[in-house]
């Protein structure tokens, strides 16, 4: 018998029928950075923290309610690995669509991007990266990951290859509309704005 606890959107009178953004910070550096976190709050996104790897492996269910996951591989990169794989393989089991993964990595040199986009990653940010662009990175990611679950269902996500080359062909702003809460949409068409495209990678 499943005895994992069953994980729940924060909602409230003003969100509607439509959960606010939730992402999922892994990481010391990014567990610590009270900036970010306050940024994250002020744009009504929802934050989960878990300060090191070894914490968030024990807590790979997050996956039905993260739609945006942050690893910051400062730590180690090998734990990252480990939680990407373990998050992909709960989400199949669980038959849903995993969420977005971003990796943030404190160097770009080509064996490091090599490894990592091996693992097929969502997107990726330089350590360096500043505030503004990590929230706009996961509220794309976010973005990305309610139209995936939009147009799947968990019994193709094992199938599904290049998805969001699809969803570029789509009227963007309308579909967001259907599947964001207005208290994220104006901040996800902003980010948008930034980077006009969804990234073109594999679920």
């Amino acid at each position: 018998m499943d005895k994992r606890p069953i994980p729940r959107r924060e909602t409230g009178p003003d969100y509607g029928s439509i959960p606010p953004i939730t992402v999922w910070l892994v990481g010391k550096q990014v567990y610590f950075n009270q900036d970010l976190q306050l940024e994250l709050q002020r744009r009504n996104i929802i934050c989960i923290k878990n300060v090191s790897f070894d914490s968030a492996l024990t807590r790979a269910y997050l996956h039905l309610i993260s739609d945006c996951v942050l690893l910051d591989m400062r730590d180690s990169e090998s734990k990252a690995f480990e939680l990407i794989d373990t998050i992909r393989s709960q989400a199949l089991k669980d038959r849903q669509i995993p969420p977005t993964l971003i990796a943030m990595s404190p160097g770009a040199d080509q064996a490091s991007l090599k490894r990592i986009f091996m693992k097929q990653v969502d997107d990726f940010l330089l350590s360096s990266a500043a505030i503004d662009d990590v929230v706009r990175a996961l509220v794309r990611g976010a973005a990305l990951n309610r139209m995936r679950k939009k147009t799947l269902s968990g019994d193709l996500v094992h199938a599904a290859e290049n998805v969001s080359q699809d969803l570029t062909h789509l009227d963007l702003k309308q579909q967001l509309k259907e599947v964001l809460s207005d208290c994220n949409y104006t901040e996800v068409v902003k980010a948008f704005e930034k980077k006009p495209y969804l990234p073109s990678v594999s679920i």
